[in-house]
């Protein structure tokens, strides 16, 4: 039961902490929302590397190096993201992005040889026709309007970084255990830094209190969200903790469809049904 809570508590973060990150984003950008995450989490989180020195006595030059890669993933992900939020449409973009399963289900039967069951195949094709039908304008005449919203080509790209991210970071897990791998993924943020003064985009502070408030909300409900996933696992399957916390979607979208009251078509609508559909169902059987 307490595996199941958990999950559950991982489902509501998640899906109320895009809330907050959008709204920042819509009075900043994306990217500043996540490197600020990042920047909090790594704070916050600071006082438990001393209850996981076991844990980082087996990181090896090797491990470093993964971790280096897969933080510089994450970062720029959850920036393009936030980004995606701020651009376009928080339902259609959020639920593009969060369908990253796909990505990383692909990635295990391709290079890691994992057998593809047929259950697992059908709702990747759901989440395929949802994709498709909530990003493309069939009507469309011109290839520059062939994409139902801005947002969609950071969301895209967001989707493919996170399942890359998602299917890599089981080496480190299971060599360090939980934590240091996430930790080492917050620690990440002076690569969004640097990314942003490259890229030559501000780096912002919410510019009211209010805004502050969001922001911190918005790493704290993050790393409760990892928390309480990871906890899960020690006391439930994980079929049931990734299929009830791959959940968060939905709350997402009911709540994005509220708060933002982004407008969505006909063809939208029905591909959000379809691909929530299959993203929570690949939750429970990949």
């Amino acid at each position: 039961m307490l595996g199941v809570i958990l999950a559950i508590v991982a489902l509501v973060a998640w899906g109320t902490a895009d809330i907050f990150g959008g709204i920042v984003a819509r009075k900043t950008n994306g990217y500043s929302v996540a490197v600020w995450y990042f920047l909090i989490d790594t704070i916050l989180a600071c006082p438990l590397l001393l209850v996981s020195k076991e844990s980082l006595s087996y990181a090896t030059i090797n491990d470093f190096w993964i971790l280096l890669i897969l933080g510089i993933i994450a970062i720029i992900s959850v920036m393009i993201f936030y980004e995606a939020m701020k651009k376009g449409n928080a339902a259609v973009n959020g639920t593009i992005a969060s369908a990253y399963n796909v990505v990383s289900t692909f990635i295990a039967v391709v290079f890691l040889k994992t057998h593809l069951a047929i259950d697992t195949a059908i709702f990747i094709l759901l989440v395929l026709i949802g994709m498709v039908l909530v990003s493309i304008n069939f009507k469309s005449t011109s290839g520059k309007e062939i994409l139902k919203d801005k947002g969609i080509p950071y969301s895209l790209t967001a989707w493919l970084l996170w399942g890359i991210y998602y299917a890599l970071i089981k080496i480190p897990i299971s060599r360090l255990n939980w934590f240091i791998p996430a930790y080492a993924t917050w620690l990440a943020f002076p690569v969004g830094i640097i990314f942003m003064q490259v890229r030559k985009i501000p780096l912002k502070i919410p510019p009211t209190t209010k805004l502050k408030i969001y922001q911190l909300i918005v790493a704290i409900l993050a790393m409760i969200g990892v928390f309480a996933f990871n906890y899960a696992l020690l006391f439930a399957p994980i079929p049931i903790v990734v299929g009830i916390s791959s959940g968060y979607p939905l709350l997402f979208v009911i709540l994005a469809s509220l708060i933002f009251k982004d407008k969505l078509d006909t063809q939208q609508k029905i591909g959000l049904a379809i691909g929530l559909i299959g993203i929570i169902g690949l939750g429970f059987v990949a």
